[in-house]
């Protein structure tokens, strides 16, 4: 089989080097190419069109190479080898085990699909795999950005201690607001600390903030976290280090289509930041909205044997 492996040596423990997985490849058999995430270098390694794409890295890794291939028609199988520390889209897709596991099953003759969604705005238009949204994911993907440019090194200091910390600290200094929202054509604007549509279950650092989500079933999780709302994610985001995990009662309404008020202040898509600017550096307008379509393409991932 040939094998193209896109490598994030830095990924979790970073104790996995690439020479290493491409001589455990050769072991079972196949025939790996190595390339990196950097898009130009992986685009001329899809143009090979090899059997399997395997994305050994974290959930930026495996989200990078999604939205790549994506783009790209037919696209060639996807399989993960989750070596990072949250690994949110191979846990919503099933996918486990250690490197042997994952190098020894390429064989498998089972496949999950992946949907990749889009969000269109006025200044551009992206894909995403995990969730899109405005609000708190947003604050806090700026507040980690912050703490990591604090000293001016990029080290800056430890984060929050805990899965929750960092989220729990944005929600007690964070104040719902007024966001125009419609869901299928229906408005449910309203008051909200976060409105997100998610298309993984798990976010950031493994939170599972909508269990109903399902990564490969052509729609949306529509995740409005109201005033009201608040006590509740806060016991989560407490308690999610004890022994039995509990499971967060937050409203969700399935969808296909969302449209969302932006600001380029809180909007995030995966985890980043976006817009960071717009085109031509043209001032965005306040209250834009975005258009979000559950509905953009999909891809096939392999679930190695076990």
């Amino acid at each position: 089989m040939r094998v193209t492996l896109v490598h994030n040596p830095e990924a979790g423990s970073g104790d996995h080097l690439g020479s290493e997985l491409l001589a455990r490849l050769r072991d079972e058999g196949h025939e790996p190419v190595y390339t990196t995430t950097e898009a130009a270098s992986l685009s001329r390694a899809l143009d090979d069109a090899p059997d399997v794409v395997l994305a050994a890295g974290g959930d930026g890794t495996v989200g990078a190479v999604a939205r790549l291939m994506a783009a790209r028609t037919p696209s060639p199988l996807l399989a993960i080898l989750p070596v990072g520390t949250a690994n949110n889209l191979a846990r919503s897709r099933g996918v486990h085990g250690t490197v042997d596991d994952v190098v020894r099953g390429l064989d498998s003759n089972m496949r999950r699909r992946l949907d990749v969604a889009t969000v269109r705005a006025p200044w551009g238009t992206v894909r995403f795999v995990e969730s899109a949204g405005v609000g708190l994911f947003g604050a806090m993907l700026r507040d980690a950005e912050r703490d990591s440019n604090t000293d001016g090194s990029g080290a800056g200091p430890p984060p929050p201690f805990g899965r929750g910390a960092r989220l729990l600290r944005i929600l007690d200094r964070s104040r719902a607001r007024h966001w125009r929202i419609e869901a299928d054509g229906e408005d449910v604007s309203g008051t909200y600390l976060l409105a997100a549509a998610m298309n993984t279950r798990f976010v950031g650092p493994t939170l599972d903030l909508a269990p109903d989500a399902d990564a490969g079933d052509g729609r949306l999780e529509l995740l409005l976290v109201r005033e009201e709302d608040r006590e509740a994610l806060r016991d989560y985001l407490v308690n999610i280090e004890g022994e039995n995990e509990p499971r967060v009662g937050l409203p969700t309404r399935r969808v296909n289509r969302a449209r969302l008020e932006w600001t380029a202040t809180s909007g995030h898509v995966d985890d980043h930041l976006w817009p960071e600017r717009s085109p031509q550096s043209q001032p965005i307008d306040v209250g834009s909205l975005a258009e979000v379509d559950a509905l953009g393409s999909h891809l096939e991932i392999l679930v190695p044997s076990a």
